[in-house]
């Protein structure tokens, strides 16, 4: 993780999965449909928070890789750079779902 978004993304992801797991032990939503709801809240929070493990043990290194390349003023080998792509896409698209799901469970309330 880079240095100057790290606490905005750890920021972003507690906040996201706090949030929909408090909903869901509010029973998930208004209207009758907690059984439902409060299992869109619990995996749009579980997907959430695969992002900590996900980013500490597959992007960190590739980032430190980078990084220290950067600091010794040199580029980082385009075998790096290549890997940082795919294991950034998994953390996109996971956060992509997990919001489509709450952005869901919200609209359905």
């Amino acid at each position: 993780m880079f240095p100057k978004v790290a606490a905005l993304q750890a920021a972003m992801a507690v906040v996201s999965t706090g949030g929909a797991v408090t909903q869901a032990l509010r029973g998930g939503g208004g209207g009758g449909g907690g059984g439902g709801q409060r299992g869109l809240w619990l995996t749009g929070a579980g997907l959430m928070a695969f992002m900590l493990p996900w980013t500490l043990r597959a992007i960190m290194p590739i980032n430190r890789a980078i990084m220290a390349a950067a600091e010794q003023g040199r580029a980082a080998p385009l075998e790096t750079l290549k890997a940082w792509g795919p294991v950034h896409n998994v953390r996109t698209a996971v956060a992509a779902v997990a919001a489509a799901i709450m952005s869901y469970a919200l609209y359905t309330m």
